[in-house]
């Protein structure tokens, strides 16, 4: 689930935001990325493929480069930007068999998990996906995906949540089934394109409205069933706006309406 680990009155967004400045996607206070992308960045995921135009540093020049971009960290903990441009060829990862990466490769399989030992000799486990766009494989550590609490109302039980985590297909009750990916800019998969997600988030709940959610096996979802909004979807999309117009009420208070100039204010 997407959710924020870097906010913008955080000093390291102004990190972010001069890494990014330096490729001409930031100017003047504001990011010129698309509402997805900025989301996806800042929740440490990977964009879509953005294009680039007029790179420079010392050691080169690039008139034009279609790349992903995400965030790593330094030992400091500081935000790194990182880009993913279109290889030429897909370099096989250390961790993975050769008949594991071709599965991922040709799409037999949407995801591997393995469990790995990092240079402390610690196991951990990851979860290996291809990214079809770049030619790239990616490799996300489980223990630092965060599964939503609710997704269209309906809480989640700590299976469901362990599921999620591990990379699997997690079924509600209404059939609709997800999953998550870190290929994706949403971090999750669906069988229906509209989901609303929500995680207990800073002493309360955050929403996230996801739309034009890919299918489970990375393809678009075009079919009328996977493109109508559930029971549980609406219900929950109700209960999100209740609750945003409550917190406005305790923070501002009641809208006061005027009869005679036929608005509310």
């Amino acid at each position: 689930m997407n959710v924020p680990i870097i906010r913008e009155n955080d000093t390291r967004f102004q990190q972010v935001f001069a890494e990014l400045q330096k490729i001409g996607l930031a100017s003047e206070g504001k990011l010129d990325l698309s509402k997805m992308d900025r989301e996806a960045l800042l929740s440490g995921g990977r964009t879509e493929l953005i294009s680039l135009h007029d790179l420079r540093s010392d050691n080169y020049r690039i008139d034009q480069l279609d790349a992903k971009l995400s965030l790593t960290w330094k030992p400091s903990g500081e935000p790194e930007l990182k880009l993913h441009p279109i290889y030429k060829e897909a370099s096989y990862p250390p961790g993975l068999t050769d008949e594991e990466a071709q599965q991922l490769q040709v799409g037999q399989a949407t995801s591997i998990r393995k469990k790995l030992k990092d240079a402390n000799e610690r196991e951990k486990e990851y979860l290996f996906e291809f990214d079809p766009d770049t030619r790239e494989f990616v490799r996300t550590e489980t223990s630092k995906v965060r599964s939503p609490d609710f997704v269209n109302g309906e809480k989640l039980n700590e299976q469901q949540k362990q599921d999620y985590k591990d990379g699997k297909e997690v079924e509600l009750s209404d059939g609709t089934k997800l999953k998550y990916s870190g290929v994706e800019p949403q971090g999750v998969r669906s069988d229906k394109a509209f989901l609303l997600a929500s995680i207990f988030l800073d002493g309360g709940l955050t929403y996230v409205i996801y739309n034009g959610l890919k299918a489970l096996n990375g393809l678009r979802n075009t079919d009328p069933e996977s493109l109508a909004l559930t029971k549980g979807f609406i219900n929950a999309k109700k209960d999100m706006e209740a609750a945003t117009e409550n917190q406005r009420q305790i923070k501002e208070g009641p809208a006061q309406t005027y009869s005679h100039l036929g608005r509310s204010r």
